[in-house]
């Protein structure tokens, strides 16, 4: 069983509060800033200056909670919502290779994502695609109502 040293330093009206954790083999330091900003395992800190927090590594929760400023996609729903077409869809696929208003790897890879805009996003698409299967329904029942009649 591997034990841990954690040495915590706290300067009360510093910039500063730091603490480093080793584990005989690996060392792992956080940093909380004057200004509320918080560090955990990043190396430069300097990344502090534009995230509240900031973590180098993975992260588990039980929950995490994104309140979003701007509107939740249900104009989706809406009348004058428009609808593109699934020829639409499709010409836009095979020329850009990823799916309209949605990020491209590459973009991923270099920006990243943020995480309420992304859910935002994909929950467009998921609307999206319940209208086109609501269409496809309909298309299907008078296709087969047609079918019986003849």
């Amino acid at each position: 069983m591997k034990k841990s040293i954690i040495i915590l330093v706290i300067l009360i009206n510093s910039t500063i509060t730091y603490a480093q954790q080793w584990d005989g083999v690996n060392t792992s330091s956080s940093d909380i800033k004057r200004s509320g900003n918080v560090g955990i395992g990043i190396i430069p800190s300097n990344i502090l200056k534009n995230y509240k927090l900031a973590v180098g590594g993975a992260l588990i929760a039980e929950e995490v909670r994104v309140e979003l400023k701007d509107t939740w996609p249900d104009y989706v729903f809406e009348k004058k919502y428009n609808l593109p077409t699934l020829k639409h869809v499709e010409n836009y696929i095979t020329k850009n290779g990823h799916l309209e208003n949605i990020p491209s790897a590459k973009e991923v890879l270099q920006n990243g994502i943020k995480l309420g805009e992304m859910n935002a996003l994909l929950l467009e698409k998921i609307e999206e695609l319940t209208l086109y299967i609501i269409q496809q329904e309909k298309r299907i029942e008078k296709l087969e109502k047609e079918y019986t009649n003849n």
